[in-house]
């Protein structure tokens, strides 16, 4: 073969390579209405992408950030869209929920017991009045099943909207001692660590390790897991990070929220780490050994 014919032969092999072909629609006009009558709502249809997206539960409150209405900007709506998985069938889920403060908790777990994935807990303002969190949730499946779970994440979001007031003062209600006594030997022996008590709050951290951009790193880099414990054996708050790899996140999440620890964030430290890391991180009130059995609970669930 000519140097010619391999030039041209390589060319072609590069192009069937490198540009995929356009792939047949995977949702169906069918499948569409089905997604429509779960939700209660119509769908925009993106032939080009095989798209079916959507906008709801917009978040009524006027956003004020540093005291300045920013509406013009956009409103502040929930989001979601489903493109047809054409090497599994069914489709992929993508949705980023708007989330009032007290609305966070409820829906990661409605979300975590429906079999959808959290891969993101976040904000994009600083100093904005009400208090906006962007929850960003996966799944793949069938179509009219991924709609089902979706319809049931709106619903929860519904009914807490519904009683928003009332919750918010319920929350802010609930006070905890400034005092702090805690009973640091109690918790050592749950969390299976040596902690150490400054002005009355019990600390302690756990390491992992790892690489980030190719340096051998851990705990004293940031790859670490800590709590911190305020308050009486009684009545405690606690607050931490658990470092967690992908295939830990979701038991490490069901488990903070069975025990009723609130979740605060999701998201990653590092841009290049090995193996990828993931950080929670989470805050709660109660007894003191309730809440260190629970954080031991979550960290458990990275053992199996």
């Amino acid at each position: 073969m000519d140097e010619k014919m391999k030039l041209t032969s390589f060319t072609l092999l590069f192009v069937m390579v490198c540009i995929p072909s356009s792939l047949k629609a995977m949702i169906t006009p069918t499948e569409r209405h089905k997604i429509d009558t779960e939700l209660g709502i119509t769908g925009t249809y993106v032939q080009t992408e095989d798209t079916y997206k959507f906008s709801f539960l917009g978040i009524a409150a006027k956003l004020m950030v540093h005291g300045r209405e920013v509406g013009q900007l956009g409103s502040v709506e929930s989001s979601a869209a489903f493109i047809g998985d054409p090497h599994h069938g069914g489709c992929l889920l993508v949705a980023e929920l708007a989330l009032l403060e007290d609305e966070v908790n409820p829906v990661l777990s409605t979300a975590l017991d429906n079999g959808l994935t959290i891969t993101s807990l976040g904000n994009d303002y600083l100093f904005e009045q009400p208090r906006i969190l962007f929850m960003e949730v996966s799944g793949l499946g069938e179509p009219t099943d991924l709609a089902k779970k979706l319809s049931q994440v709106r619903e929860i979001i519904g009914a807490i909207r519904v009683a928003h007031s009332s919750r918010r003062n319920e929350l802010r209600s609930r006070t905890v001692p400034r005092q702090n006594h805690l009973n640091a030997s109690d918790l050592d022996s749950i969390l299976m660590t040596q902690g150490r008590v400054v002005h009355g709050v019990y600390q302690a951290s756990m390491g992992m390790a790892g690489t980030i951009f190719g340096v051998p790193a851990g705990k004293q880099m940031g790859l670490r897991t800590w709590v911190m414990f305020a308050g009486t054996d009684e009545n405690a708050i606690v607050k931490g990070q658990i470092i967690m790899t992908a295939n830990q996140v979701r038991n490490v999440l069901r488990a903070l929220r069975k025990g009723g620890i609130y979740v605060t964030a999701l998201h990653n430290h590092f841009i290049d780490s090995n193996p990828d890391f993931y950080f929670v991180h989470f805050w709660g009130k109660g007894p003191a050994r309730d809440l260190a059995l629970t954080v031991r609970n979550a960290m458990e669930t990275q053992m199996r």
